[in-house]
């Protein structure tokens, strides 16, 4: 009797943890060091193309007729997240003994992050049909893998390859440059010609009777030695036996003939004199522990250790790709996405190019403009060393002009009135604004990304002591004219006089030169005054809450809107706006919560 696929694996990960933690705990007399799990109760049998093993979401199909054959193509298909912004298709491509369930937290990550995923599992691997005759190259993959996506309806997207995948998403990207957003190569083998480094030839059937001898063991030790650079855990194994399963079925022969016939096209089939032609932006991402190079045991022991040098290839690779960005994950082996899986996705995710109409709505000139208000200190402030802007708001710019790939141009005013019309106007793209209804009818406000509190300044003789008694016939609040404060006060005060200055830095000079009653602002700005004067006192209350947030024009788009939101809630709820805050000295605002 054999267990449901979903509980054997949690056995298998209970039966490796136990076994880790016997294994740490000092032998009673001396023994051989193993490198297994104990054999366990009802270990896995899985059918040819890995029936009885289920992936963590729905297994579609696509059949097609290729070499004189009708062959299946297994896929999953995973939507992006509820309320999440869609950023476009991202294509998985597996590794030679991985499939596309094995890439289960990566998909988990990019769904989240709004991308709809693609994982298939190649012809000859996994759930995918395994031909007794078919001529396996990589440009056979990428068709296969093309055909795929045009009858999905896909026309563009980001190919992410992982080891034997990376080759395959290089030979695609090559033959379909227009199609590929971007390239992403996780350790991609076939960075070096192991043939012309000197690997014997290898036969089929070499490759073929190699392949009938593989163990649960056998895989499990190469993975730890290659892939997780000498380290195990037991999150690895079921990975081990759902490759391991399919040899222990009825239809292991043809798994075996599949899988030489695939080692065969990845040894003779070189993709490294054509990494210099790609035209698609790359990532390469390298864990400079890994060792991988095919064919490495066929050669003699002394070429060995100079084969699969992943902390050379990859900086190597990385000069001769055109527009290549290279990623490195220290310590890591030849599988960074599972060894250090949040640094690995936080990466990823950083690198990753955006939908190019989300680019074009938010930065139709190519460049980010945003409008930057050094009138409110809390936002902004000029480096009295360099002359230039700084502050929370340039430092939200400049990561989001990062994440568009765009380069960021600061339109700097020192009013927020003249900051609004710096994007009502077509100067910005982007704004950093108190919400307020008035405002709404142009711009596009994300939810608030700071709370600013706005406070009222008299001196200090002053019979004013409570916020109630400003709003009284006779008396004069000072204000800086198109700020969030003016818009409150003009709908607020009834009966006093609104004095408005030119900025909200000439408040406090323009309140105590005209003897006016009320200073009214940022606290922040108003106490840094008082220090300055002197005589000064600050009521005890504040008088309201600014809620300050980004915004575009409305006329932008959807997307532009949906995007620049949840690009707020990612920098609140990640802890990069109140660091910034802290890096800047900023004492006179709180972070903004989701339901402020």
């Amino acid at each position: 009797m054999h267990l449901p696929p979903f509980l054997f694996r949690a056995k298998t990960v209970l039966a490796a943890s136990l076994f880790s933690l016997l294994a740490s705990m000092p032998p009673p007399v001396p023994a051989a060091t193993t490198t297994s799990v104990p054999d366990m109760e009802n270990a896995p049998v899985y059918g040819p193309q890995l029936e009885g093993f289920d992936y963590r979401w729905p297994v579609s199909r696509y059949r097609f007729h290729s070499q004189r054959q009708d062959i299946e193509m297994a896929y999953l298909d995973v939507a992006p997240a509820a309320g999440s912004v869609p950023h476009g298709t991202v294509v998985l491509l597996h590794g030679k003994n991985f499939c596309a369930g094995t890439w289960e937290q990566t998909i988990d990550v990019l769904r989240r992050a709004g991308y709809r995923v693609i994982a298939p599992d190649q012809i000859g691997f996994c759930k995918s049909s395994k031909p007794e005759q078919y001529q396996f190259s990589f440009q056979q993959l990428a068709a296969n893998t093309h055909a795929l996506l045009a009858s999905l309806g896909i026309d563009q997207a980001i190919l992410i390859g992982h080891s034997t995948g990376g080759m395959l998403a290089i030979r695609y990207a090559l033959s379909y440059p227009q199609q590929t957003r971007q390239l992403v190569l996780v350790d991609p083998i076939g960075l070096e010609d192991w043939r012309a480094k000197g690997v014997p030839p290898v036969s089929v059937d070499q490759w073929y009777a190699r392949e009938l001898g593989t163990t649960a063991e056998r895989i499990r030790n190469y993975e730890r030695a290659t892939y997780f650079s000498g380290q195990w855990s037991a999150e690895y194994e079921p990975w081990v036996q759902m490759l391991a399963g399919m040899y222990r079925g009825t239809g292991k022969e043809r798994v075996a003939w599949n899988s030489a016939l695939l080692y065969d096209m990845i040894l003779t089939q070189p993709v490294f004199y054509e990494l210099k032609n790609l035209k698609t932006p790359t990532v390469l991402m390298i864990g400079d522990q890994d060792s991988t190079a095919i064919g490495k045991e066929f050669a003699p022991p002394e070429l060995r250790a100079g084969l699969g040098n992943y902390a050379v290839l990859g900086r190597e690779a990385a000069a001769v790709i055109p527009h290549a960005t290279l990623v490195v994950f220290p310590g890591a082996g030849h599988a960074p996405q599972m060894q250090m899986p949040e640094l690995f996705h936080a990466q990823l995710l950083k690198r990753l190019a955006p939908d190019p109409d989300l680019v074009h709505q938010l930065a139709p000139t190519g460049v980010l403009r945003a409008s930057i208000n050094l009138g409110n200190p809390v936002l902004a402030s000029l480096d009295p060393q360099s002359g230039r802007a700084q502050g929370v708001s340039v430092d939200l710019a400049r990561e989001l002009g990062q994440r568009l790939g765009v380069p960021v141009e600061l339109v700097v005013g020192k009013t927020a009135a003249g900051s609004v019309a710096n994007l009502e106007e077509g100067r910005a793209d982007i704004g950093f604004f108190a919400i307020d209804p008035r405002r709404a009818r142009e711009i596009a406000f994300t939810r608030p990304y700071v709370l600013i509190e706005g406070y009222y300044a008299v001196r200090a003789d002053s019979p004013i002591h409570d916020n109630a008694q400003v709003d009284r016939p006779g008396l004069t609040v000072a204000v800086g004219s198109g700020s969030a404060y003016d818009l409150f006060l003009s709908r607020e005060l009834k009966q006093a006089t609104i004095v408005r200055t030119p900025t909200s830095n000439a408040v406090v000079p323009t309140f105590v030169e005209r003897r006016l009653d009320v200073a009214a602002g940022v606290k922040q700005q108003l106490q840094a005054d008082a220090a300055k004067v002197g005589g000064l006192r600050i009521l005890d209350q504040r008088f309201m809450v600014i809620r300050q947030a980004m915004g575009t024009p409305a006329a932008r788009g959807e997307k532009a809107r949906a995007y620049l939101a949840a690009f707020v809630e990612e920098m609140t709820s990640s802890g990069v706006v109140a660091a910034a805050l802290a890096r800047h000295g900023i004492d006179g605002a709180v972070v903004a919560g989701p339901h402020d």
